[in-house]
């Protein structure tokens, strides 16, 4: 019971994730985990995951970190 309890708040943080990215144009998608591999999988579930540039394996990153990561793919 407390699995699929969790699995539905979980699918509900990720479709409240993709509400907000629906409309990007490019989606950028690293951290450490397996929540990545979830994210990806239900944007494909929600027909968008061709707007995916790169999923990547990462450790904890500063926000410096993140923001570098970020102008590799898109620059300027």
């Amino acid at each position: 019971m407390q699995d699929r309890q969790y699995t539905s708040k979980l699918e509900k943080y990720y479709d409240a994730i993709i509400g907000n990215i629906r409309d990007a144009d490019s989606i950028q998608i690293f951290g450490p985990g397996e929540a990545k591999g979830e994210l990806a999988k239900r944007l494909k579930d929600k027909n968008l995951s061709q707007h995916i540039v790169s999923i990547e394996t990462t450790d904890r990153l500063t926000e410096p970190q993140i923001a570098a990561k970020v102008r590799q793919h898109f620059p300027g």
